[in-house]
């Protein structure tokens, strides 16, 4: 009966994490923003140079981030508390209102929130790939298993 359990598993793992692929689907290479962006030969892909210069300003963002969100680490603990960490949402929303509201009235119209809400999710999914040299750890940016967004 063990035998049959094992075998039985052994033939059909392989069939589970195909499924998993499938579902996630193939890696579709940089995303359409970035190749805008990034594209200096307008090839419609990007090169080792053009790659290498994309890494390298997502490097300096991310440290960019890193001291600003620093910066409201007032008692200089590693952490926000619930009082640093108010302060900083009250200037990061600030920071997005100044970037995403291209009609500066003060407030984003559903244009501009639809693209400052797409690149929110972008950092998230930036912020959860580009640490994984250990600055954060497995806790997340405040060190209490929590997320900053």
């Amino acid at each position: 009966m063990k035998n049959i359990i094992l075998l039985s598993t052994l033939v059909l793992a392989p069939f589970a994490f195909a499924q998993g692929e499938r579902e996630r689907g193939p890696r579709k290479g940089p995303p359409p923003h970035m190749i805008e962006k990034f594209d200096v030969d307008g090839d419609g892909e990007l090169s080792k140079s053009e790659r290498e210069a994309a890494r390298a300003q997502m490097k300096s963002k991310m440290e960019e981030m890193r001291e600003f969100r620093k910066s409201f680490d007032a008692d200089g603990d590693g952490k926000l508390n619930e009082t640093e960490q108010a302060t900083f949402d009250v200037a990061r929303e600030q920071k997005i209102l100044e970037r995403f509201d291209e009609d500066k009235d003060g407030s984003l119209n559903a244009d501009e929130q639809a693209r400052a809400d797409k690149a929110k999710e972008r950092m998230k999914k930036m912020r959860k790939r580009c640490d994984k040299d250990g600055k954060r750890g497995k806790k997340g940016p405040r060190g209490d298993g929590s997320s900053d967004s």
